[in-house]
């Protein structure tokens, strides 16, 4: 398994229609935006060379070259769901970040009305993200997870 960063200008066409069928799941992220933004790093969750999920960061504040903080979006397709793949990927996505030698937060916002919250919460802390804000009133929750701090 691997995650790569996808060089081309475009989503693949299995993401779009991933997000496009869980639209509750992503935040700033449209299905029908089929070019990847210039703030935006779009890797894809390979294994065996097919494509088995993805990721994406987008960067919160482009005029910082200190530090980076970016929020993450993360799905896996419906086929490879629970076989720990977003947990891999994430792990090597962490590993990657390091190499830039920045400090960087990565911030993923869970949607309260995100179908898979329970699951997604449980990949976050898995991972060591840290949980920032939560509330009972529907509210979305927010972990942070900081790399080279």
């Amino acid at each position: 398994m691997c995650i790569t960063l996808n060089q081309k200008a475009e989503f693949d066409l299995e993401t779009l229609d991933f997000i496009k069928k869980n639209p509750n799941s992503f935040n700033y992220i449209k299905s029908e935006r089929t070019i990847v933004p210039p703030e935006h790093r779009y890797y894809q969750v390979l294994h065996d060379r097919k494509l088995v999920g993805f990721i994406i960061i987008s960067d919160e504040n482009t005029r910082l070259r200190h530090s980076k903080n970016y929020e993450l979006n993360i799905g896996t397709f419906n086929d490879y769901q629970n076989q720990k793949y977003g947990e891999k990927a994430l792990n090597k996505l962490f590993d990657l970040l390091k190499n830039e030698n920045i400090p960087i937060t990565l911030s993923a916002k869970v949607k309260s009305e995100n179908e898979y919250q329970k699951a997604i919460c449980k990949l976050l802390e898995k991972t060591n993200f840290e949980l920032d804000i939560f509330s009972d009133k529907n509210i979305d929750i927010i972990y942070n997870k900081d790399i080279n701090i």
